[in-house]
This record gives structure tokens, C-alpha cells and sequence, in this order.
């Protein structure tokens, strides 16, 4: 008997991004030198969606995608993947991002146009019989339509909070899930501890489970009747880049493809993500860990 799995939706923003790794930036005024480059698809949710993908899911991305010869590159790049593409909106034009990358320390420095796009505004969002449906806030309007039919039909939604955005005030209470990054502080809680974000986070919006994930540093969770700290694996780091999308969209396959608890399927994306800094790129590291013999470790 044929089990046909049900597909994974990511709902966000999608960039062009254009990398460059090097070892020293260059004083303003001056010239620097890379040692390499390279162009890839970038954004949370589209990161996270192409994870899920090379883990195994069926999965569908709902971002706008622009057109024309930046719209046609994009084109080009997310279809090397198996990702179903589902576009909003008539903008042209299309996210870019440069990044510098420290080639001894991993670290990445970003500047991006994607604050500067508000997002397409649809009325409705079908997510057929997805799963789950994960939210990284980019394009408010896009987040709140996916939102709330997920909720509508009891889909959970699992949020890539990276840093507070008030659509997040209509986000959180749609969620069964909150993945926070370090940087992120509720607005009438600044400076509180991990550990109490993620209480908040729990009592006010009834979340399952809340983690933040703090680098190469442990990832704080909490659930309804547990919390603790999740050690991450130390590797060899090569490139940041993408690695907390990477976290997202494995945790994404591993909780609602394969069936795992929300501690289980952190962990698991946990060694992913790590995975994903030991090579260039959000990409290699995945497929690496897929390749890998000791994956179900």
C-alpha cells in the first residue's frame, strides 16, 4: 500500500541572494577581495521550504516572485528544487541581498532590500490538506490570510520569529508553534531571558512548544508541562548563512512528516542546521546530512 504524504506549505518572502566569502571586509572607500561567490535562493521561508524538500516532503512555497530577468533567475533557482511554487501578487521586481561572509569565523553581514517590499495582499490563501504551515512574517497581509485559514481548518502553524514585527500580535495567537531567534523580545518584555520569552509565549498565546535558537549556543525550549536547554552539535563553521531557515524547515519535515515530538523533531533539525554550517550555502549541508549513514543518530 502507497501512503501518499500530505505537503508542507511555507509562507514568506523569497530573495535573490548574492554571497561573497572572504577574509577581511574592506575600510568604506576601498576594495576588497573575495575568495569565492556564489548566487542562490534566499529568504526564510523559501530556506526552509527547499530544506523540507531535500528532506523528503512534498512542499509548497506561497511568496511572490517577481518578473523579468531578476523573476527569471528566480525561476531558474528554486526549480534545481522540488518545490511547488505558488505566486502573489504583480510587483516586477524581487528582493536582493548581499552578504558578506567571514571565511574564518563563518559569521555573515547582510544588506537586503526586503524591508523596503510590503508583499502582495491576497484575500484568501488555499492550503489544500497541508499538514502544516509555517509563517516567517515578511509580507504581513500573505501571513495573516495563511494564518488564519490554517487555523480555520486546524492546521497547525508554526512562526519564524526572528525578530518582533507587530504582525506577530496577529500571528501568535493562529500558532501551535513559535521558533524565535535570539534577537527577538516581546515589546512589553525587553530584555527578558530566554526562558521567560518563551513562558509569556506559552500562558498568553497557548502555545504547544516555543524554542530559541541561539547559534552555536543551546536552544532554549519550553511546552506546556516541560522546558529545558537542547545542546547543539559543534562543527566545523564554514558558513551561517541560512542555517536558522535550514532549523525551521527540518523541524518542519521531522514534526509533521515524520511524525516526531516537538522536542524530537528540534533535536533531529538541530544536527541539520549544524549539518548546514560545516559546508557554503544553506543547501550542501542538508543534502550531506541526507547522504550521511549516521543521520538517524
Amino acid at each position: 500500500m502507497v501512503v501518499l504524504k500530505r505537503h508542507l506549505d511555507f509562507v514568506g518572502i523569497t530573495t535573490i541572494d548574492i554571497v561573497q566569502i572572504a577574509d577581511d571586509f574592506p575600510e568604506p572607500n576601498r576594495k576588497g577581495w573575495a575568495q569565492q561567490a556564489y548566487l542562490d535562493v534566499g529568504g526564510p521561508a523559501a530556506n526552509a521550504a527547499i530544506t523540507a524538500s531535500i528532506l523528503g516532503s512534498p512542499v509548497s512555497l506561497h511568496s511572490a516572485f517577481g518578473k523579468g530577468p531578476l523573476g527569471d533567475l528566480l525561476d531558474g533557482l528554486i526549480g534545481r528544487h522540488v518545490v511547488t511554487r505558488i505566486g502573489y501578487g504583480t510587483d516586477p521586481a524581487v528582493p536582493v541581498s548581499s552578504i558578506w561572509v567571514a571565511a574564518t569565523t563563518g559569521d555573515r553581514t547582510l544588506l537586503s532590500t526586503a524591508a523596503s517590499f510590503d508583499g502582495p495582499r491576497p484575500d484568501r490563501v488555499d492550503l489544500g490538506d497541508a499538514a502544516a504551515v509555517l509563517l516567517d512574517g515578511f509580507y504581513p497581509d500573505l501571513a495573516i490570510a495563511a494564518g488564519r485559514v490554517a487555523s480555520e481548518h486546524g492546521v497547525p502553524v508554526v512562526l519564524d520569529c526572528g525578530s518582533w514585527r507587530e504582525v506577530f500580535s496577529v500571528l501568535l495567537p493562529l500558532a501551535s508553534v513559535a521558533i524565535l531567534s535570539e534577537q527577538f523580545q516581546l515589546p512589553d518584555q525587553p530584555g527578558a531571558p530566554p526562558e521567560d520569552v518563551i513562558d509569556v509565549l506559552l500562558e498568553r498565546y497557548q502555545l504547544r512548544f516555543a524554542a530559541v535558537s541561539r547559534g552555536g549556543d543551546s536552544i532554549v525550549w519550553g511546552a506546556r508541562d516541560a522546558a529545558g536547554e537542547l545542546t547543539v552539535p559543534r562543527v566545523a563553521v564554514v558558513d551561517t548563512l541560512g542555517a536558522g531557515d535550514v532549523l525551521h524547515g527540518a523541524f518542519m519535515h521531522f514534526a509533521y512528516q515524520e511524525q516526531l515530538d516537538h522536542l524530537g523533531a528540534m533535536e533531529r533539525a538541530a544536527a541539520v542546521a549544524a549539518r548546514s554550517c560545516e559546508h557554503l550555502g544553506a543547501r550542501a549541508g542538508v543534502e550531506a546530512w541526507v547522504a550521511s549513514p549516521l543521520r538517524a543518530g
